[in-house]
């Protein structure tokens, strides 16, 4: 601000005046050039002295979000698999329980005399179902009754133990046996490439009753 000539308090009338100390309405003291400024401002309360910290949680946030992205993409696949050979499991644990039931019924034995009965383990079956593998490879099978029931005349197989499946099939069954074991299996290829995978489970006599195995074995599952 410039005083008007000979409005100044002080010296000849029509000479400019000097501002006053610390300069028009400052209240810091003044300098030759100007009023004193006071130090810059320092970083903001919590702002981290800049971007480095901000980013660094980002990445932090980022690897967690890619961890249980992973976790739960891990999860998807594990139920998935569980619901893939969940028919296989399910099936063999019904063929080994309805084995066990078919020995613990009683059989006439004649050989042995007039009224002896006795146990036995249902002799093996013809042909798995379905007969040909490739009818459960990538896809599918819907069998027919007469295909369980092949064996009825000598009550051996999948006749001897009551088993069939109503519902289209993934795996392929077989039942083998001998006077004092069995064994049950299933094969199947779902994703169609040509390589299968094997489930199976086993029972053996012991003294006077078949003791079956506590857990289906697995040969190449994710297959």
């Amino acid at each position: 601000m410039v005083v008007p000539p000979g409005d100044g308090p002080d010296g000849p009338p029509g000479a400019p005046q000097a501002p006053p100390a610390g300069g028009y309405g400052a209240s810091a003291p003044g300098t030759p050039a100007g009023p004193a400024f006071g130090p810059a401002p320092g970083p903001l309360p919590g702002g981290g002295g800049g971007w480095g910290p901000a980013l660094a949680v980002a990445l932090v946030i980022l690897v967690l979000f890619g961890a249980f992205g992973m976790v739960i993409i891990i999860g998807i696949r594990k139920e998935m698999g569980y619901g893939r050979t969940a028919e296989v499991k399910n099936s063999l644990g019904q063929i080994a329980k309805d084995a066990s039931n078919a020995y613990e019924a009683e059989y006439p034995a004649p050989e042995l005399g007039a009224d002896t009965v006795t146990r036995r383990v249902c002799p093996a079956a013809s042909l798995p179902v379905p007969a040909n593998q490739m009818a459960i490879s990538g896809k599918k099978y819907q069998s027919t009754r007469s295909e369980w029931t092949i064996d009825s005349p000598r009550n051996a197989g999948f006749a001897c133990l009551r088993f069939e499946m109503l519902q289209p099939q993934a795996y392929q069954y077989r039942y083998d046996a001998t006077p004092s074991s069995f064994l049950a299996g299933g094969r199947g290829d779902l994703n169609g490439n040509g390589k299968f995978s094997d489930y199976t489970i086993d029972g053996r006599v012991q003294a006077t009753r078949l003791l079956i195995s506590p857990t289906i074995s697995e040969s190449d599952p994710d297959e």
